[in-house]
């Protein structure tokens, strides 16, 4: 019989915290490349009405879902954890961001998909800060 016993490696990241100290759990590592294969296209005349249909969609759908996250961590780690989830929500339902991503349907004729990443990439820019790696680097959270 052979009594090796199988050892488990360690992983270390470094990386931005949001508080400090030592975590030992099960972990999700952020890929900012996991959409990069998302569908592109342009889409004119009927099209664009259903991407924006698509839009309204999915915000309805995800609205429902964070709620449904909000609710799940309140209850089993706390508010100020599923807090998270409310700002999230915030984001995803607010009034200028929706509109500028209409806009980039409507005007460039970007299909659902494309018209997200492209306004939320110029929100990222935006709200770069040259000279302040923290803040920067956190500027990808919307």
């Amino acid at each position: 019989m052979n009594t090796r016993l199988k050892y488990r490696t360690e992983t270390h990241f470094s990386g931005l915290p949001i508080s400090g100290g030592v975590a030992l759990s099960k972990g999700c590592l952020f890929n900012e490349r996991r959409h990069s294969n998302l569908p592109v296209y342009k889409v004119s005349g009927d099209g664009v009405e259903r991407e924006k249909s698509r839009l309204s969609r999915a915000v309805k759908i995800a609205s429902g879902q964070l709620d449904a996250l909000k609710n799940k961590v309140n209850e089993r780690i706390g508010p100020a954890e599923a807090g998270i989830f409310v700002v999230q929500k915030m984001i995803m339902v607010d009034e200028t961001l929706h509109r500028r991503i209409i806009e980039a349907i409507e005007k460039d004729h970007s299909n659902t998909e494309e018209a997200i990443t492209n306004t939320l990439n110029d929100y990222e820019s935006m709200n770069s800060y040259p000279g302040i790696t923290i803040l920067t680097d956190r500027s990808f959270g919307i």
